[in-house]
């Protein structure tokens, strides 16, 4: 078994098993949107372990009364975290999004 369908599972698990707890107990609290646990899902199942699981984190880190708020979903592939394209991967990103090089997604 993979390491990304072992962390894809335990996120399932966290899902079916401790977050309605935490939601029965505190309410519901999520400021993002998709939750951090969804966005946990598919930021492994689109990048792999390691990075993916370092995006849930680092969007777990953000989830405080100083964070943001809002719509926050996972980036597309081919798309920094700055929000410009990679030059490696920007022929296939452009022409699914519309995007021209050096254009700033949004």
């Amino acid at each position: 078994m993979s390491p990304r369908l072992v962390a894809i599972g335990a996120v399932a698990i966290y899902r079916a098993a401790i977050s309605p707890v935490i939601h029965a107990l505190n309410g519901p609290a999520c400021r993002f949107e998709p939750s951090c646990s969804a966005y946990a899902r598919d930021a492994i199942a689109q990048y792999g372990t390691i990075r993916g699981g370092v995006m849930a984190i680092w969007r777990i880190a953000r989830c405080n009364p100083m964070g943001g708020h809002g719509y926050d979903p996972v980036p597309p592939a081919g798309v920094t975290s700055f929000g410009r394209l990679r030059t490696g991967s920007a022929p296939k990103v452009m022409k699914r999004c519309g995007l021209t090089a050096g254009q700033k997604f949004e």
